[in-house]
């Protein structure tokens, strides 16, 4: 089968959320496709080529983030201490491998996380499990493990907030050191040059953060 952006709904889903309302689960949806994206095709084909190189043996990757955001750390101080490791590690190796570095961050989206079991079982009362801010919440409460489809919007606007806050410090760091920055995220994967880009939005097959 051909690729398209809607050809992933011929796969079987592992991992389906269960949501209780359609409409409410399409609205949303719909809301997002509206939206500007994070990350532009432009961005995407600019870490194309870097990676490219690092293929080739002109340049090495790393990359760092968390398995899983919060909505709750989407502050400041939480983000510019991830920066700080990643333009520390891309340092060190741009100094002993005398290469330049790509750096890809897992910041703004990475909202969603699998689990091994749908349901969680806590003394007998079963719920669906912790599947990340973009899903539900972590309370074990049923309002909070309730798969909530405003929560893709309420992912969408932190991650834009994010990127606000990450590209600054990528033209910065890319002036310090001969390394090219990029920021990466889900749903799917998502790339951010050093130049100062809107992004695309996570609910897109193609959706990229």
């Amino acid at each position: 089968m051909a690729w398209s952006p809607t050809s992933w709904k011929a796969k079987v889903e592992a991992q389906a959320i269960p949501y209780e309302d359609s409409a409410a689960l399409e609205s949303a949806l719909t809301r997002l496709r509206s939206l500007p994206p994070l990350v532009t095709s432009w961005e995407i084909e600019r870490l194309k080529h870097l990676l490219a190189d690092a293929q080739e043996g002109r340049r090495f990757l790393v990359q760092g983030g968390d398995c899983a955001e919060t909505l709750a750390d989407c502050r400041s101080p939480v983000i510019a201490d991830k920066l700080k490791i990643l333009l520390q590690m891309s340092l060190v190796m741009i100094h002993e491998g005398k290469r330049p570095v790509i750096r890809v961050g897992r910041f703004a989206g990475q909202y969603a996380k699998p689990r091994s079991n749908p349901l969680e079982d806590r003394e007998g009362v079963v719920r669906p499990s912790y599947f990340g801010d973009l899903v539900n919440r972590e309370a074990f409460t049923e309002g909070g493990r309730r798969p909530d489809p405003d929560n893709l919007l309420v992912a969408y606007s932190h991650a834009a907030l994010t990127l606000n806050f990450v590209r600054p410090w990528a033209r910065r760091a890319s002036r310090i050191s001969p390394a090219s920055t990029s920021t990466r995220a889900t749903r799917g994967s998502a790339s951010t040059t050093n130049r100062p880009r809107r992004g695309r939005s996570p609910a897109g097959p193609a959706g990229t953060t």
